[in-house]
């Protein structure tokens, strides 16, 4: 199994790319950058982006900011 949170050489071998392509890509904005405040990247964020990238996300998932609130409303109810 892969794990969720992967470092650099992980996350070279997962994109099939070298340094300078990732560090490109992060700059455009097609994968996200690290976790903030950690060296390591989300599986999951980078395969959502990748997603996006290519034209494939099912346009009525939602975000994970969107589910988190809707955690909190069920948990306040």
């Amino acid at each position: 199994m892969t794990p969720r949170l992967l470092r650099r050489a992980q996350v070279l071998e997962l994109l099939q790319v070298g340094s300078s392509t990732l560090a490109r890509w992060i700059e455009k904005g097609i994968i996200p950058p690290p976790v903030a405040g950690t060296a390591r990247w989300d599986r999951l964020a980078i395969e959502r982006a990748l997603d996006r990238a290519a034209g494939v996300e099912e346009p009525s998932a939602p975000t994970l900011a969107e589910r988190a609130a809707r955690w909190e409303r069920s948990r306040c109810a």
